[in-house]
C-alpha cells in the first residue's frame, strides 16, 4: 500500500476513535472480522461499537480495496499520552 493509501487508512481509524471515545482498541482477524473490542468501561455495550467499527472498515475497503490486505490481522489501539 502506498503512503497515500496508508494515510487514508490511518485517518479513518483515527476518526473512528474520535467518534467512539469509549473505544480503547480493537483487532481484526484474517477474514477482516472484528475479533476483539476493548472499551474503557465493561458496562458499555460492545455491539454498537462493533457495528461502528465494521461500518467504518467496510466504507474504507469500498473506497480503497487495497486497504483490506493492510487491515487483515491487525490490532488498533487508542494512543494514550
Amino acid at each position: 500500500m502506498d503512503s497515500m493509501r496508508f494515510d487514508e487508512v490511518a485517518n479513518q481509524v483515527a476518526a473512528l476513535f474520535e467518534r467512539c471515545p469509549q473505544l480503547s482498541g480493537f483487532s481484526l482477524d484474517g477474514a477482516l472480522c472484528v475479533a476483539d473490542v476493548a472499551l474503557e468501561s465493561v458496562d458499555l455495550p460492545t455491539g454498537a461499537v462493533g457495528a461502528e467499527i465494521s461500518r467504518t472498515l467496510l466504507e474504507l475497503i469500498d473506497e480503497n480495496p487495497q486497504a483490506a490486505e493492510w487491515l487483515r490481522g491487525r490490532t488498533f489501539v487508542r494512543t494514550l499520552h
